[in-house]
């Protein structure tokens, strides 16, 4: 009789184990897909932070709107701390793949350039890959190879734990 109890509880310490480690399984997945959601996202809206920075005017003589002019003020200061940042992790990354020019290239051409930030999606992809010509999963890959890296540039460590984990 007491060995069924063990082997009930060897049963029950087997199934909570697999449940935990399951579970960091999840969180390692979610945590991954968060950084590489934040450096898509930075670079999604690079054009936009660009276009804001540049063109948004904190100046103005209207009494009482001292309040909003002053948050304007500091949101083009923060978005000209982040374009600096962001702006010398991809020339690092332009560094490190000058080997291979075009993997940069798809980053810019993506992202970063005005002319094709004016296009559809779709359209920016295939007008991409004839231009360069590659096809559209090498585009694909060289975008998930560099959005990876470069998250590991933007975010420093934390960054570092899409490798890691």
């Amino acid at each position: 009789m007491m060995q069924a109890g063990n082997d009930t509880e060897v049963f029950y310490k087997n199934i909570a184990l697999a449940a935990i480690k399951e579970y960091k399984e999840v969180e390692k997945r979610q945590y991954k897909k968060a950084i590489k959601h934040n450096t898509s996202a930075l670079l999604n809206h690079y054009l936009d932070l660009k276009y804001f920075f540049v063109n948004t005017n904190h100046k103005c003589a209207a009494a009482g709107e001292s309040m909003i002019i002053e948050s304007v003020r500091r949101n083009k200061m923060t978005c000209r701390l982040l374009m600096v940042h962001i702006n010398n992790c991809l020339k690092r990354l332009q560094e490190k793949f000058s080997y291979t020019p075009v993997k940069y290239n798809v980053i810019h051409a993506l992202y970063l350039d005005d002319e094709f930030g004016k296009i559809e999606w779709n359209e920016r992809v295939y007008t991409i890959c004839f231009e360069l010509n590659i096809s559209e999963s090498t585009l694909k890959r060289y975008r998930n190879e560099l959005e990876s890296e470069l998250s590991v540039i933007l975010f420093g460590p934390e960054g570092l734990k899409l490798f890691t984990l």
